[in-house]
């Protein structure tokens, strides 16, 4: 009869087969093969990438016979197939061993093509250590060999830092073309009328101080050392709210009528030989002039209620709700404001300092160090230093009240043309207050409507012509004349850096070429469309900040 039989068979160690069927036709129902896992063939690896899995289903019947189905025992009976442990167990067994076989392979792979690199390559060292027979030459070779790599790392070096400079090639063309023409500020050397300025109690005590250094430094053969006494701080009444009086009491050396003091006395520009001759006279800062004047024995220092704005004070004995320091005369009856120290007259207008006998001459010195003139006799560095003040006491000024101190537009510039054409000054040129220069004006200053020059020659540039006033100069102004910064229009005008003075009473003409330089786009740099910064001064102006 035929029956239903199950027959394992076990190929080989890769290879299991559940046979079902008879003994004539047996056919393959599950068929799983594991081809090797790597074969080496001289220097080429190959190694499968998957796992084949067969599935021949067949169903047959057979007739039993004896034969296949030997003992009794066994009759019935389906053989087993092999469990999946056994079948895992030979799958990691076959992993590790093509592990092993392809880590080998890639081994000597790896060391063929170093090999073939050396005998190939175009660095003619490496072939010659290679190929060397000998132990002393091949160390040569080596020597060689590493050395030259360590100049060529050098060399490396050195190309990389010159391109870490940036170093620049410039590249200069000429051009003849129209060109735009360039703005020019023109100021006055001197930056102040000494009238006005005069009026300004901050810069006449300069100007006061810078003529007692000159007085002082011609007096240069003596020296004295004096010990530094600090300058006790002026009254907060009278710095605040009488800083601009009209009159104040002041020292001077005069000529009194004897055993009358309470007289007038006349007034003198030397210096007093005692106190018997020193005399207080009234004195008025607009016009500088003192008068009237009367003895010092015949003013009394005293606490008045009230003063007013010009300088005169109310009686001590009257009604008031201040105390103001005041200097009285007794004979005539009336107070001015007492100031922390009395100016002198003889150091205002005098040419000479007090001598070494001279009662003042312990106060001179003391007054000349506190202003910071100690020891200074050369003249050129008085003035520079006291130009150095008056800029500083002039930056602390309302703009506007330095603008009414300087020269206006219509009384500085009298003349103008361009391009062979008259210009319209009030409505060319453009205010620009300098700290060291005063007014100052531009040209050409729109930069939207910019100027075109198109022909050489000082009748196609800008033509001026300007009144200095030198006989209102400060006198700190060491010459008279004007001072031209040229930039583009985009720029601050810095004249007192960048500027070229002119003489007064001759022709001067400067002769100008436009230079356009492009930079590279490397550093700090800001594109000219791009706002600047926070930081920068100027924020609608190009420039470049100096570092020293």
């Amino acid at each position: 009869m035929d029956s239903f039989r199950a027959h394992p068979r076990l190929h080989n160690d890769n290879e299991f087969a559940l046979v079902y069927g008879n003994n004539n036709n047996k056919k393959d129902f599950l068929s799983q093969h594991y081809e090797p896992t790597a074969v080496n063939t001289g220097h080429k690896v190959y190694v499968p990438n998957q796992l084949d899995i067969d599935y021949r289903p067949s169903w047959t019947y057979s007739d039993t016979s004896d034969e296949r189905r030997g003992s009794s025992d066994s009759i019935g009976k389906p053989h087993r197939r092999p469990s999946f442990q056994v079948i895992g167990d030979k799958v990691v067994s076959a992993s590790k061993d093509l592990g092993r076989t392809v880590k080998t392979a890639a081994g000597e792979e790896l060391k063929y093509e170093f090999l073939r690199f050396g005998h190939t390559t175009s660095a003619h060292g490496v072939p010659r250590i290679l190929s060397a027979k000998h132990c002393p030459a091949r160390t040569a070779w080596i020597f060689v060999s590493v050395s030259f790599f360590l100049i060529f790392v050098f060399q490396c070096n050195l190309v990389f830092d010159k391109f870490q400079k940036k170093e620049k090639i410039v590249n200069v063309e000429l051009q003849f073309e129209s060109a735009p023409f360039p703005a020019i500020t023109v100021c006055n050397l001197n930056p102040f009328k000494k009238h006005l300025a005069r009026k300004v109690p901050e810069i006449s005590e300069t100007l006061d101080a810078f003529h007692q250094a000159v007085t002082y430094s011609k007096d240069a053969a003596q020296h004295y050392n004096l010990a530094l006494v600090s300058r006790s701080k002026r009254n907060s009444d009278f710095s605040n709210n009488f800083r601009w009086a009209q009159y104040e009491p002041i020292m001077s050396d005069c000529d009194c009528a004897v055993k009358a003091q309470d007289s007038e006395c006349i007034q003198k520009d030397s210096i007093p030989k005692s106190n018997k001759t020193l005399c207080v006279c009234n004195y008025d800062r607009q016009d500088s002039t003192a008068w009237p004047c009367f003895h010092a024995s015949s003013w009394i220092e005293s606490i008045c209620p009230e003063c007013n704005d010009i300088g005169y004070c109310n009686l001590p004995e009257t009604n008031g709700s201040s105390r103001i320091p005041c200097l009285c005369q007794k004979d005539v009856r009336y107070c001015l404001l007492k100031p922390e120290r009395m100016k002198r007259v003889w150091e205002i207008r005098g040419t000479e300092i007090p001598d070494e006998n001279s009662p003042f001459r312990q106060d001179f010195l003391k007054q000349l160090k506190e202003l910071g003139y100690e020891n200074m006799t050369d003249e050129v560095a008085i003035a520079t230093k006291t130009k150095e003040k008056l800029v500083l006491t002039m930056a602390g000024l309302p703009v506007h009240r330095r603008i009414a101190l300087s020269y206006g537009k219509a009384e500085f510039i009298k003349m103008c043309s361009f391009n062979g054409q008259q210009c319209n000054i009030f409505n060319d040129f453009k205010l620009h207050v300098d700290p060291a220069f005063g007014n100052c004006y531009t040209f050409n200053a729109n930069r939207h409507n910019r100027l075109m020059s198109s022909r050489a020659g000082p009748s196609y540039g800008l033509r001026l012509m300007v009144y200095i006033n030198a006989s209102d100069y400060l006198p700190t102004t060491e010459a008279m004349g004007v001072r031209i910064a040229i930039h583009d229009p985009d720029e601050w005008p810095f004249p007192d850096t960048f500027g070229y003075s002119a003489p007064t009473g001759s022709l001067s003409s400067f002769g100008l070429s436009l230079r356009k330089v492009h930079r590279l786009s490397q550093g700090e740099c800001i594109s000219p469309d791009d706002r600047l910064p926070p930081g920068y001064i100027y924020q609608n102006y190009k420039y470049e900040p100096e570092v020293s």
